[in-house]
């Protein structure tokens, strides 16, 4: 496999994406979009070449780290699965790419570096990694829902916040315990000596882990404190097709409920409003994509784009 297609290539491209995204917006609006879909663009035909060497009976690709075989070094696999997967999850972002170019550049980066979570969570076959991974993957998303300064979208952050933390708290003390009974962190290994996974330890290992499962992936009865966060989020029009075309990855429904949308006209390339918070008086005009505020006026700062502060009663805006 050619050494720019490898599979590492996709945590190259990510990491350095995200890093060089603060440097990029510097050049402009139109750079920043398209380095950004650029960065997408090439971590997916990456897993897409690996997914279709993998189809015709190619190896799976092992990524060793510092030098030495596992378990003494965490180790990456691409195999047929991780390559469906990982293939999965970057196609859905190129798809809603178009959602993030329109907010600002630090959109682009927390985005970048969820996806980049995502893609180590597939692929690492050491379990400490992997709750690393899941912590990258956390981080970016509360960026992401706080993105908006609102009551609401800083309600559903901590919210969002508070769980994710309690579920990594279960994650961390069950592979303690896991390590403490088999010695081990290595799935493979893990799988091949799970009869060693027994006695209290274990068995309180094994309820952490599965704790930490049913919080993250929010099943129903387990669902309830997400569903009280995602009810403080008001997504605009701009991302119902987005969210409609992730329903297996929640973190992208997540994300996506707290990018606004810039309006096609008035306020091209500036940072959108929400019809609830920009509209206090209610005279709001919707277009087939984006509602905007017939009163309000656009105002430029150094840092991005930002909604101004409601000057009064009136619906009138400094």
């Amino acid at each position: 496999m050619s050494d720019a297609l490898h599979p590492l290539g996709i945590f190259i491209v990510g990491l350095g994406g995200a890093f060089l995204i603060p440097l990029v917006s510097l050049l402009g609006c139109k750079s920043l979009a398209a380095a950004f879909v650029l960065a997408l663009g090439a971590m997916t035909v990456i897993s897409g070449v690996s997914l279709g060497r993998l189809v015709q009976g190619a190896a799976p690709i092992d990524i060793l780290t510092g030098g030495a075989n596992p378990p003494y070094a965490i180790n990456l696999r691409m195999g047929l699965p991780e390559a469906v997967f990982a293939f999965g999850v970057n196609l859905v972002a190129l798809i809603g790419a178009g959602t993030f170019v329109r907010g600002t550049y630090g959109a682009m980066l927390l985005c970048l570096l969820l996806v980049t979570g995502i893609q180590g969570m597939v692929m690492t076959r050491d379990l400490f990694n992997l709750f690393v991974f899941l912590e990258i993957v956390s981080i970016a998303t509360y960026g992401l829902l706080s993105l908006q300064h609102t009551p609401a979208a800083l309600s559903a952050a901590l919210k969002y916040l508070m769980g994710t933390v309690l579920a990594s708290t279960f994650f961390l003390i069950g592979t303690m315990l896991l390590y403490a009974a088999t010695g081990m962190l290595n799935i493979d290994d893990l799988i091949a000596a799970r009869e060693t996974i027994a006695g209290p330890i274990g068995f309180a290992a094994l309820t952490f882990l599965l704790a930490c499962l049913l919080l993250e992936l929010k099943p129903f009865p387990a669902n309830g404190w997400g569903l009280r966060w995602r009810s403080s989020r008001s997504p605009p029009a701009c991302c119902n097709g987005f969210r409609s075309s992730a329903p297996f990855s929640t973190s992208w429904s997540e994300a996506c409920s707290s990018i606004t949308c810039s309006p096609r006209s008035g306020c091209s390339g500036w940072r959108a409003m929400s019809a609830e918070s920009a509209c206090p008086t209610g005279r709001c005009s919707p277009d087939s994509r984006v509602q905007s505020c017939c009163s309000a006026s656009c105002s430029r700062r150094s840092q991005g784009f930002h909604r101004s502060r409601a000057s009064g009663p009136s619906g009138s805006w400094s």
